[in-house]
């Protein structure tokens, strides 16, 4: 008992897991249910057909009766025998004739023995009785069609009783279903042969996906699935998978790269830091110059870790959406120009020109905007070469204003071009030393522009220089909700 309960299981389990088996069992039953309804349908009409050619020959019979009753008595002999001639034709069983009381009065030779015919006006429970128009006796294979026949010597009306056998009607029925029903089940084993294997192509493209899907690892993301052979649904599926692995090849590209550069620009520092505390320990104690050099070289990489610390952190934060951005009435123009002022402070070789429109207002996080300026000001700096001049302007439209920063430098290639606003990217990695920089400045630029609804553009030429701009909606009034983070 308990093996058969388990084969049970089993088998409903391999049911109801297996969209093969769903398919296929939902495809047989509509077809069971289609073919059951075609049977029914065709033995209801063709039962039906069949009663009313019955029917219609009623009025030939009938009149031919009645003109016989006009020329001679209904209760004669010689009226019950012609009726036993018309016994057999067209697939009349009985003939008579009965009145009120459902006593017959004159009939065919075997009408008055004959108990499944009379009577005939009492309670009928057939359930064709609202389909057909006339009495019909479908269980008992009789289909008794009722004439009105005049009237008896007391004035009661009297009927003629016609009844028909529907044998052969009932046989033709049966054969037909047998043979309907047999082309049904060749059908229905070509359905299933056909049907399970145009399923099994349907679905192959689903099971090469879950082997693809299942075989792509973090170290493995260079699996396709082959998008000619899915069709419809299943080819927009494994479109959007494929572009999954992709963004995911190039997020896990991203990562290692992120890492690699993370640990490598914390080797440096921390190396230094060790080198001078180990340096320290030895003879930076009775060494005032060894001892001012190493305090030196600690506290300029541990800003230097604390500055690449701090824009990591930023970034971490703008992945996750966590950024919170004081927005208020800022006038641009006069941030423009502090932050050159300053900057000029700090580079007083360099001759910067300002070229800002006064008084543009908008609402927005000035310290943030600030620190983009700052990024895009220092990194004119330190990639202008031998020219010195740098240029910064200040335009304006109906919807937005815009902040370029120009130098006349060493500019950037057109291999390059494409990925400076990514994390730990520098386009000259010959001059790493002389111009230091994490390569993050860039990609918290695009960070906060982005932000603020906005976009970062640059134009460069190799040897001619580069300008750098960002361009940002001008708005009024603050929003309610602090602005959402812009994807990257």
């Amino acid at each position: 008992m308990k093996n058969k309960d388990k084969l049970l299981g089993n088998i409903v389990n391999s049911y109801k897991y297996s969209i093969k088996r769903r398919i296929w069992a939902s495809y047989a039953i509509v077809y069971l249910i289609i073919c059951i309804i075609i049977l029914l349908t065709f033995a209801a009409a063709y039962g039906y057909n069949s009663c009313m050619q019955l029917a219609e020959n009623t009025n030939v019979y009938a009149d031919s009766i009645f003109e016989k009753a006009k020329r001679t008595s209904i209760y004669t002999d010689g009226f019950s025998r012609y009726l036993n001639l018309l016994v057999g034709g067209d697939g009349i069983k009985e003939i008579y004739i009965i009145d009120g009381d459902d006593s017959i009065i004159s009939g065919s030779a075997s009408a008055s023995n004959n108990k499944n015919i009379a009577p005939v006006t009492g309670k009928n429970n057939s359930i064709f009785t609202d389909v057909f128009p006339h009495y019909a006796r479908l269980d008992e294979k009789l289909y008794l069609d009722i004439v009105p026949f005049g009237y008896n010597a007391q004035e009661k009306p009297l009927l003629l009783v016609i009844a028909y056998s529907l044998d052969d009607v009932v046989e033709n029925i049966r054969l037909i279903g047998r043979m309907l029903a047999a082309t049904m089940l060749a059908g229905f084993l070509l359905f299933n042969v056909a049907g399970i294997t145009r399923t099994d192509r349907m679905l192959r493209p689903i099971k090469e996906i879950s082997e693809i899907a299942g075989r792509i690892t973090a170290e493995n993301t260079n699996l396709r699935i082959d998008e000619k052979t899915a069709k419809y649904e299943l080819g927009e599926l494994a479109e959007t998978i494929n572009e999954m692995v992709d963004r995911l090849r190039v997020s896990y590209s991203r990562q290692k790269r992120f890492v690699s550069d993370v640990s490598h620009e914390l080797r440096t520092p921390i190396a230094v830091i060790s080198g001078y505390g180990s340096m320290l320990k030895r003879w930076g104690k009775r060494d005032p110059e060894i001892l001012d050099e190493g305090i030196d070289a600690i506290i300029s990489e541990s800003n230097n870790m604390k500055e690449l610390v701090e824009s990591l952190l930023f970034l971490t934060r703008s992945d996750n959406e966590n950024i919170v951005y004081k927005m208020e009435q800022t006038n641009i123009s006069e941030m423009v120009v502090s932050t050159v002022k300053e900057e000029n402070m700090v580079h007083p070789d360099f001759d910067f020109a300002i070229s800002a429109k006064e008084d543009v207002v908008t609402v927005s996080d000035a310290t943030r905007l600030k620190q983009t300026l700052r990024i895009l000001l220092d990194n004119a700096v330190k990639y202008s070469g031998d020219s010195k001049k740098i240029e910064v302007s200040l335009r304006t439209t109906k919807d937005n204003f815009t902040v370029s920063v120009r130098d006349y430098g060493i500019g950037i290639s057109k291999e390059d071009l494409p990925n400076i606003f990514e994390r730990f990217y520098r386009a000259d990695t010959s001059r790493t030393k002389q111009t230091g920089g994490y390569g993050l400045g860039l990609a918290i630029a695009r960070v906060i522009v982005t932000s603020h609804g906005g976009s970062l553009k640059v134009r460069s030429r190799e040897g001619e220089g580069s300008e750098f701009s960002f361009t940002i909606p001008l708005m009024s009034e603050n929003p309610e909700q602090p602005i959402p983070q812009s994807d990257k």
